[in-house]
């Protein structure tokens, strides 16, 4: 996988992360457009189609790569304050759990 496009999604990812703040879903919903628009167009989603198969592949690979990327590169930061990785990962889950709950 190619650095630069990993680079170029974990921006893309942050810019989305950094809405996450503002009130109102209108603009949550508007920068989670954008960001896929934006992800499409660095390459990071495409979309593949075989009209003579008869099929069609997602490839998310850049953005599975960015995302991993910029997770681990906050979980790096936090463990220069003292806080392990394992404890990170726990206090994540943690934090998804409660916050965005299963409808199960």
């Amino acid at each position: 996988m190619e650095n630069d496009l990993i680079r170029q999604t974990a921006h893309v990812l942050l810019d989305m992360l950094s809405t996450q703040q503002i009130e109102g879903d209108a603009v949550k919903e508007r920068a989670a457009r954008t960001a896929v628009l934006r992800l499409n167009e660095i390459g990071a989603i495409s979309l593949i189609v075989d009209d003579e198969a008869g099929t069609r592949d997602l490839d998310i690979s850049a953005l599975l790569y960015g995302s991993s990327a910029l997770t681990w590169s906050l979980m790096k930061l936090l463990e220069q304050d003292g806080n392990s990785i394992d404890n990170q990962i726990i206090a994540l889950r943690d934090h998804m759990d409660r916050n965005y709950p299963s409808a199960r």
